[in-house]
This record gives structure tokens, sequence and C-alpha cells, in this order.
């Protein structure tokens, strides 16, 4: 099975202060529960070459899906966003829950 589309990564905020980080996007969660299933698959897409690339990629390969076809790219910059650095800053979403959730492409 073949997924291609964009990775993001979640900042989760409580109380205006960043939480933690997970990985997500819409094909990125489908195909990840699929190698998580064992159904062989691989994601087609592109990250940055530094440490959330890094992190994205072996996220995947740890979950079962191969990333032949997701290369780091150097080319790929990030900016910077108050004190953190994004590479394409999303509206931050509130949710009823009280947390917060910027969203970025990795």
């Amino acid at each position: 099975m073949i997924g291609m589309g964009e990775t993001i990564m979640d900042i989760i905020f409580r109380n205006g202060q960043p939480q933690a980080a997970v990985h997500g996007g819409s094909s990125f969660n489908s195909i990840v529960s699929v190698g998580r299933a064992g159904v062989p698959c691989v994601f087609v897409g592109d990250t940055g070459a530094d440490i959330v690339g890094r992190q994205t990629l072996d996220f995947m390969r740890a979950n079962h899906v191969g990333t032949d076809y997701c290369p780091m790219r150097p080319d790929v910059r990030r900016v910077p966003w108050g004190r953190h650095t994004v590479t394409a800053p999303a509206p931050l979403v509130q949710m009823n829950t009280g947390q917060s959730f910027l969203m970025c492409l990795s």
C-alpha cells in the first residue's frame, strides 16, 4: 500500500506552553496504521534534512512504514515563529479540552 502526502508535527500546548510534539497528517496517520497492522506499505513525500525530519523517518520505520520514497531535503527551510522554528505555521486551534494545537509541516 502507498501513502502520499505531507507529514505534520503537532505541537500540543497547555496554558500557553508547549507540552508535547506528535507526528501526524491525514495520509501519514493512515499509512502508520496500515504498517502497524503488518501490511507492507511505503510513504511517498519528503521532509527537511534536520532533527524533525530524522524523527519523522525514524517514527515511520519504527511503525513498519517504508521510507525509500521519502527523502530528507536540505532545501526545505524552517522559519522563526516566536520562540519556535516551524516550516509552515498554521492557525493555532483551541480545543474544548483546554488544549491548543499548532500544526506545522515537517
